[in-house]
C-alpha cells in the first residue's frame, strides 16, 4: 500500500495559522492606513500598541491558567518585551521562530500536569481573546467614535484566537494552542476508556 502524497514544504495548518494572523493584522491596519492618509501618523504608534495589547491579552489569559493550578509562571514574553520571573528582569526578546507573538512557561513544581489541565491551558489564551474582541465591540457600539480602534481591536482579537485554536505543529515541534487542546482531549479520552 502506497502513502498518499504530501507535498514536503508544505504545513497546512501553519498556512492556515499564518493566513488568520495576516488577515487579522491587515483589519486591524487598514483604520491606521486610513488615518495616516488623513494626516495622523500617531495612529500608526496606536496600531502598534494594539497588536501588542492582543497578543499580551492572549499570553494573559495562559498566565492567569497557570496560576489558577497554583503553578509558577517563569517567562512572559510578548514581543519585542520578556519578564522573567527569577531574575525578576524585563528584557528585549523575539521567538525563536521569528514570530511576532508571545510566549509564557512555567513551572508545575513537582506535581503531574493532567490532560484536563493541558487541554485548559491551551485554550486559555484563545478565550482571552474571544474576550476582548467582545469587549471591544461592546466599547465600539456604547462609543462609536472609539469604533475604528475598539472594532478593530475586537476583530483583530477574534481571528487571533480562531488562528491560534488550528491545530499545526511546525518543523521545530512548537505546537499551536489547537494542536495543544486536540492532543490533551484525545488523551483524556484513551484514559478514560482505559481506567
Amino acid at each position: 500500500m502506497t502513502k498518499a502524497f504530501q507535498p514536503p514544504f508544505f504545513d497546512h495548518g501553519m498556512a492556515m495559522n499564518t493566513f488568520f494572523r495576516t488577515l487579522a493584522y491587515c483589519i486591524l491596519g487598514l483604520p491606521s492606513l486610513l488615518m495616516l492618509q488623513q494626516g495622523r501618523p500617531a495612529f500608526l504608534v496606536l496600531y502598534a500598541v494594539a497588536l501588542f495589547v492582543v497578543v499580551a491579552v492572549h499570553e494573559g489569559g495562559h498566565a492567569l491558567a497557570v496560576r489558577y493550578f497554583g503553578w509558577k509562571v517563569t517567562l512572559f514574553a510578548v514581543f519585542p518585551i520578556a519578564y522573567r520571573t527569577k531574575t525578576k528582569r524585563v528584557e528585549f526578546w523575539t521567538l525563536p521562530s521569528g514570530d511576532l507573538g508571545g510566549m509564557v512557561t512555567f513551572s508545575t513544581g513537582s506535581r503531574i500536569r493532567t490532560p484536563g489541565q493541558t487541554a485548559m491551558l491551551a485554550a486559555a489564551g484563545p478565550l482571552a481573546n474571544f474576550a476582548l474582541a467582545f469587549v471591544g465591540l461592546v466599547l465600539a457600539y456604547l462609543f462609536p467614535r472609539s469604533g475604528p480602534v475598539t472594532g478593530s481591536i475586537a476583530v483583530v482579537s477574534l481571528f487571533v484566537g480562531l488562528g491560534n485554536l488550528l491545530p499545526w505543529q511546525s518543523r521545530g515541534g512548537a505546537k499551536s494552542d489547537g494542536a495543544v487542546l486536540l492532543s490533551a482531549v484525545k488523551k483524556r479520552r484513551r484514559a478514560a476508556r482505559f481506567p
